[in-house]
């Protein structure tokens, strides 16, 4: 059975209406992250607690490049022209990232193994993937 022409356009349509909501909800997530940070700085300064200041500053900047990754992820997939698996792994490798950082700074070394050895095993599976997939 094939499909018409309008059906085709329908959910042509449909689609770009998805991605632009999405578009519009990252943005919305942009500048939230960007008025937190602000909000925490400022109160991190107010109580003298200029340490405070620069792990939040650390964390949400952490925080943002995941956002961006998954953004990436989600706008690719819905263009339905990006290795959706690859862009999952990128965002996984952020997060683990951004925890193996916090770790470091919030002297919790007994987790840093852990998850020293999941960013390595993703980093693996992530190359072998763009390997099998070029």
């Amino acid at each position: 059975m094939t499909r018409s022409l309008r059906d085709l356009i329908k959910e042509s349509i449909i689609a770009e209406a998805i991605g632009l909501i999405l578009e519009i909800l990252f943005l919305f997530g942009a500048v939230y992250f960007v008025i937190f940070t602000v909000y925490q700085l400022a109160f991190d300064v107010l109580e003298s607690n200029p340490s405070g200041a620069l792990m939040d500053l650390i964390i949400n900047g952490l925080n943002v490049i995941i956002f961006l990754e998954l953004r990436e992820f989600i706008l690719a997939y819905m263009s339905g022209k990006g290795k959706s698996v690859v862009y999952v792994i990128d965002a996984t490798t952020a997060f683990v990232l951004r925890e193996i950082i916090i770790a470091i700074l919030s002297g919790a070394i007994s987790e840093l193994t852990l998850l020293s050895l999941t960013l390595a095993a993703l980093g693996g599976i992530r190359f072998l993937i763009s390997k099998a997939m070029t």
